[in-house]
């Protein structure tokens, strides 16, 4: 089969033309996918801290602009707020509820009585939140178990 000139000279623009669309679509993709420098990323997991390294978080709140937010979830394990009230630690705020803390760009301390509870609250916050999310290992028994941190009453 024998192609004429107009012929060629339509599949050449034609090509040059679906070359031109893939480089865009290619090209806009890209940009649109591509992670910003300065966006920030939610937080996809927690980290389990020690007493003695969330009582260096606590004190290094109060001396700077670090934000932390120290959330008692003992809430979730069917105690009440008289729980709150006879000691938490400080800075802390009762809050059983994680969706309240959804894009927050502080970062998180959670504890509950023995941790358990606190890491499944973790968990839930990981993936909508700006901040690094930790979980005192051991929860508030662990705190309480060193006599010169302070509780809050």
């Amino acid at each position: 089969m024998k192609t004429n000139k107009k012929e060629k000279t339509f599949i050449t623009i034609s090509v040059l033309i679906l070359t031109i669309l893939i480089i865009s679509g290619l090209t806009y993709a890209f940009y649109f996918t591509e992670q910003k420098p300065n966006e920030p990323v939610f937080t996809s997991s927690y980290e389990n801290i020690t007493p003695v390294q969330a009582y260096e978080l606590i004190n290094k709140s109060r001396d700077t602009e670090y934000n932390l937010t120290v959330i008692d979830c003992r809430g979730l394990e069917g105690c009440s707020s008289c729980q709150f009230n006879h000691g938490h630690l400080p800075e802390a705020v009762l809050n059983s509820n994680y969706l309240t803390l959804y894009n927050s760009t502080n970062d998180i301390l959670v504890y509950s009585r023995d941790g358990t509870v606190g890491a499944s609250f973790c968990e839930n916050l990981t993936g909508h939140v700006y901040g690094k999310i930790y979980n005192l290992d051991g929860g508030y028994y662990a705190w309480s178990s060193y006599p010169n941190f302070p509780t809050t009453d």
